[in-house]
């Protein structure tokens, strides 16, 4: 007995009538209406955007178009706009500058009558420099100008009289920023415009005005040493207030303790500052013997320091930018 395997239609039953779609269906068909309506719109959005005064045409698009036209004129069995296009290529690349000269002078008048014409365009917005330093030397200038005569000799015994006539208060951060991003720390140079610029501890004695010569700066040894200056100073891991050094320079004292507050608070916020905002404790260590301070070398330790602290920056152990960019700004 043979069995049909063929679907059983009931009698009657059209086999070709529509389908009615089911609920997925008409998602389906929804969301594709939708799809179209936004890829017309972003259609629409773009023939706006590119609606306007056309870009004049360049010397080359004046000639090709020209010689296209008469090409095609010339040669009817020639097939197509590619074919011409080449030839007109060809014509262009072994025409003498002469030749040229007319279809240049052409686009530079149609150029100039668009310059007239066109709107101007609105420059865009500058990027702000996202630079952070503790470098002020703005806070050391307003500390300076309280000073009494006795305290401004004091300064100069110690070797940093030029500091008293610093006019510049301000870093411009852009800049710096700028400077930094050329600035390599392993030939201590600036490399701008393919040149190398070195710097050297003269060059900060030139800028800075500070000594070039004399014993290197050593700002470490024993804790032991100045623990009695660490509790002086209020320091604490984190450093020395600034704020807290601030107050004693503005006492009329002129003495070794006055000597002391205005090292520190001059390494701390111009020389040598860190990324913290608080003076870095291993400075207790040069106040032991104030009267050696004037036989430092005191440009080689900035640039030293300068160098360190950019190195620091890049690797990102820091966030700030610690040094004297002061130096590298007045510099450049």
């Amino acid at each position: 007995m043979v069995t049909d395997s063929s679907p059983n239609f009931d009698d009657g039953a059209d086999i070709f009538s529509p389908m009615v779609p089911s609920e997925s269906d008409s998602m389906v068909i929804k969301r594709k209406e939708m799809t179209g309506l936004e890829l017309e719109g972003s259609r629409r959005k773009k023939k706006k955007k590119q609606s306007g005064t056309p870009r004049p045409a360049c010397s080359w698009v004046h000639f090709s178009r020209e010689f296209i036209k008469e090409y095609s004129a010339s040669h009817p069995e020639s097939s197509g706009l590619k074919v011409a296009t080449r030839a007109a290529s060809d014509a262009w690349k072994v025409m003498t500058l002469e030749e040229k000269s007319k279809y240049t002078k052409r686009a530079r008048e149609v150029w100039d009558d668009y310059l007239s014409s066109a709107p101007a365009r609105e420059p865009k917005p500058r990027k702000q420099a996202n630079l952070v330093t503790r470098c002020s030397p703005g806070r050391l200038v307003n500390v300076l100008k309280h000073f009494t005569v006795d305290q401004k000799e004091a300064v100069k015994s110690m070797g940093f009289g030029s500091l008293l006539d610093l006019k510049c208060r301000t870093l411009r951060r852009s800049l710096c920023l700028w400077l930094l991003e050329r600035f390599n720390t392993i030939r201590r140079s600036l490399e701008i415009c393919g040149e190398r610029i070195p710097l050297y501890p003269h060059d900060v004695e030139l800028v800075m005005g500070l000594p070039a010569s004399g014993k290197d700066v050593v700002n470490s040894g024993p804790d032991d040493l100045v623990a009695e200056l660490r509790q002086k100073y209020n320091a604490s891991n984190r450093g020395i207030s600034v704020r807290f050094l601030e107050e004693r320079l503005g006492q009329p004292e002129a003495g070794d303790d006055f000597k002391r507050a205005f090292l520190l608070y001059v390494l701390g916020t111009l020389l040598c500052p860190t990324a913290r905002l608080d003076v870095s404790p291993s400075f207790l260590h040069l106040l032991t013997d104030m009267d050696c301070i004037h036989e430092y070398n005191w440009a080689k330790f900035l640039l030293d320091r300068l160098v360190r602290e950019v190195s620091r920056f890049r690797q990102g152990k820091q966030r700030a930018v610690g040094g004297c960019l002061l130096f590298l700004q007045v510099s450049f």
